[in-house]
Formats: C-alpha cells, structure tokens, sequence
C-alpha cells in the first residue's frame, strides 16, 4: 500500500512541474527560411499569373475567330484578371535581375502605340517625337523602314514582334509587346475625355463588317502578342519553381545576407521608385497612367501594394483561395529589430489603408477611373499625392529595417514628395 501510495505521489509531482514548466523557446527564424518563403511566394504568384495568362490567350484566340462584342468583352474582362496576379509580384522585380530583365518584356511602358496600330494623327501630333517608329502602324502596313533597312511585316510572327519590333532603335517606348500593347489592342487609345478609357469597337476584329480596316492583321497581331505572354510565363514559373531552379540559385549564390538585401530592396524600390515616382509623381504631372487604355491604373497600385504585403509577411492568399505562408522576411526582422520591424508594419498598413479608400471611392461612384479622377479634381490630386508620400515613408522604412540588420537596401531614385502639386 505504501509502495502504490508513493508512485501516486511521485506521478502527481510530476504532472504539476510539467504543469508549471515554461513552454519550450520558439525556434529563431533562420535567414534560410526566409528565403524559402519568399521563393515559394513568387512561384505562386506567378503560377496563378500563368492560369490567367494562359485563359487570357484563350479568350483572345476565341476572339479572332469569332469577333463578337461578348466575346471582346470577355477578353477584356480577362485581361484585367490576369493583371492581378501579375501586379501583385511586382516586389519580385527590383530586387532580382533576372526578374528585371524579363519583365522588359511583360509590362514596359510608357509606349508610342502609334507603332502597332492606327492612332488619332490630331490627338496623336505631339506624341512619339524622336521616334522615327511613332506612327509606322505595323497592321496597317506590309512593309516598315527601321534604320534605313526595308523590313517585311506582311507576316505578323511571334520573331517579328519580339526580335524586330520590340526595343526597335534601342527607343524604349517602342513597346511590341506585353501588358499595356495587348490592353492598347482591346480597349484602343484613350482620346476620349468624357469615359477616360480606350472606345476600340470590337468590330476592329470583324473581317465582315471591318472597321478601322486591318481587322485579320489586328487579330493576328493581338493572338501572337497573348502568345509571347503566355510562353513568358512559363518561363517565370519555371525560373522559381522547384529547390533547384534559376531564381533560386541566384539567391543561393548571394548568400543569406546578400538574399536578405535583395528581398528588401525589391519591396522597398517598388515603394519608391517605381509607384511613387514613376507611378503616382509621374501621372500627377502629366496624367501619363500605366493603365490608361483600360483605365484601371489605381488598381495597378493597390494590387501592387497587396503584393508587398505579402511579400514582407510571408502570406499569399492564392486566385482558388488558398494560401502559401511560411517564416517571413518579416519574422527575420522583428525576432533581430522588433521597432524596426514594427516601423514597416504601421507604415504599410497605413498606405493600404489610403490605397483601400480610394479604390472604395471609385469603385462605388460607378465611373471609370479617369472618369472620377474627371469629376473629383483637386481631391482625387490630393488623395493620390498623399498615397504617393505614404510610399516614400514605406520605404524609408524598409530600408531602416535592412540597416538595423547590417544590410543594403537600395530604393533607386528618391521619389520627392507630391503632396503639394
């Protein structure tokens, strides 16, 4: 009895320190997986951009073969899809060349659209000076001299647009394919100041009733350009899918610190360089917008904005409602510099926040955006200036959480504050 007695002691004692014993230390987030996170963040993002892409070139083959006003509707429709996924991986470009590289290809803008097809010549006067290519209007034409050589354009092939067309002259706004030519070649340009978007008829694709004249070579040029997108795509999928596959290896080849930096550089040169300056300062002083054709530019930044997010949190809510998350940049930073990484969280939440109210705003005023813009003035200039400036603090303080860890943030050419214009 006595011997059952003293093991009964004995058990109680031991539940009641196992009781009272502190829980075990969390494990540190390693650089690794950090790095790991963000690798598998970009290839679902550019997976899900692939699916769209991929039914994007399908509504515009459909499109060519049966140019009905539904059907260039649906186009549209899908090329908007498709720009969220892809927008939403922007933060992967600053910060990897390969990425930079290939996104030449995917969303240069601005573009003398003059090149691809017919423009106003009255709305178009001042555009595309320098640009001996401004108004050569490839599906207008069988044949185009580019510096001094006749070329033959009678066949619109995936070479010609690629090899020939794009970057033609070494002009960068010889823009032949990607993003904002085939939302050029759906909406058309945007001339007219009471809707603020592109009015191309969908009979510019109906060889029966033609208008605008071209209409087999418009289709054709518009089914290779989604062509060129698609194998893009897979190219970028690729590059990020798998332990062992291009994107990776670079950042393995980096080492931690050197990754770490371009991870950061990548979320931090997208705030300010490129939506900041290049975006918002650039559209505030000349209403020059990445989007204009189709009208949906701030949706270009907002999206933007979700991507960064996820990016610096680890978090990728996918297109079928899944999610990818794992130890994040973030996590890295806050278990080394807690205010510094608190200091990111405040500030991207507050330029979501302005991002979220102004896409509320314009979403239920039932126009399009270059409509409200139109109708708004002085208040969507201020709203949009003081998004821009919120960026700027965004990055500033991003690059502050890669210097309390010893690393280099690089946020290219400091966006000025736009506020007051």
């Amino acid at each position: 009895m006595r011997s059952r007695s003293l093991r009964s002691c004995l058990a109680g004692a031991v539940v009641l320190m196992a009781s009272a014993a502190p829980p075990p230390a969390q494990a540190e987030v390693t650089a690794a997986q950090a790095i790991e996170t963000y690798s598998e963040v970009a290839a679902a993002m550019y997976e899900d951009a692939l699916v769209a892409v991929f039914f994007l070139e399908g509504t515009i083959s459909f499109l060519a073969e049966q140019p009905t006003e539904q059907n260039f509707e649906v186009a549209k429709k899908a090329w908007r899809s498709a720009r969220v996924p892809y927008q939403k991986g922007e933060g992967y470009r600053f910060g990897n060349s390969l990425v930079e590289e290939w996104a030449s290809g995917v969303n240069l803008w601005p573009l003398d659209e003059g090149l691809i097809d017919y423009v106003d010549s009255e709305a178009y006067r001042e555009a595309g000076e320098g640009n001996p290519l401004a108004v050569a209007n490839v599906v207008g034409n069988r044949q185009l001299s580019i510096g001094g050589e006749v070329i033959d354009v009678e066949q619109i092939t995936l070479s010609l647009i690629s090899d020939t067309l794009h970057q033609a002259l070494d002009i960068e706004t010889n823009v032949a394919r990607g993003f904002p030519v085939l939302a050029f070649l759906l909406w058309g340009a945007d001339y007219d100041e009471t809707t603020g978007i592109g009015q191309r008829p969908f009979t510019d694709y109906d060889v029966n009733v033609c208008s605008n004249e071209n209409c087999d070579r418009r289709a054709a040029y518009a089914t290779a350009a989604a062509t060129l997108l698609l194998e893009d795509f897979k190219e970028m999928v690729g590059n990020w899918r798998g332990r062992r596959s291009p994107a990776r290896d670079v950042l393995a080849f980096k080492k931690a610190d050197g990754a770490l930096s371009a991870i950061l550089t990548g979320i931090g040169k997208l705030s300010n360089q490129e939506l900041a300056g290049e975006r918002i300062a650039r559209a505030l002083s000349n209403d020059a917008c990445i989007d204009c054709f189709s009208g949906s530019t701030n949706d270009s930044h907002y999206y933007e904005q979700a991507g960064i997010m996820s990016i610096w949190s680890g978090r990728y809510e996918r297109t079928d409602g899944s999610a990818v998350e794992g130890p994040s940049i973030r996590d890295y930073v806050a278990e080394r510099a807690p205010e510094a990484a608190g200091r990111v969280d405040e500030t991207l939440a507050a330029t979501m926040a302005e991002m979220q109210t102004l896409k509320d705003a314009i979403d239920a005023s039932g126009m399009t955006e270059a409509r409200f813009i139109t109708a708004e003035g002085d208040a969507y200039r201020q709203a949009l200036g003081k998004i821009a400036d919120l960026l700027v603090v965004q990055a500033l303080a991003i690059e502050s959480a890669g210097s309390a860890l010893g690393l280099t943030v690089e946020l290219g050419v400091r966006a000025t504050p736009v506020q007051s214009q």
